[in-house]
């Protein structure tokens, strides 16, 4: 597979950071996962710093919930 790369601008709900993740990237996604239905887990790097988080559906968009450790990155 090869590595997608993507720059998002960080947004938050609440107290809660994430991202959009672009169409493009959403679509492999779903090509790779076998579903287009939240959740999905994936795994990737903020800054070579490697994470697994869930991809979720909210309110009609897709959104890549930020954590701790991600955002310290």
């Amino acid at each position: 597979m090869d590595n997608k790369t993507f720059f998002a601008k960080l947004d938050i709900i609440g107290i809660n950071p994430f991202v959009f993740v672009p169409e493009n990237i959403l679509n492999t996604i779903f090509e790779i996962s076998g579903k287009n239905k939240s959740p999905i887990s994936v795994k990737g790097k903020v800054n070579g710093v490697p994470f697994t988080q869930t991809l979720v559906k909210y309110s009609g968009e897709w959104r890549l919930y930020i954590n701790l450790k991600m955002l310290e990155n």
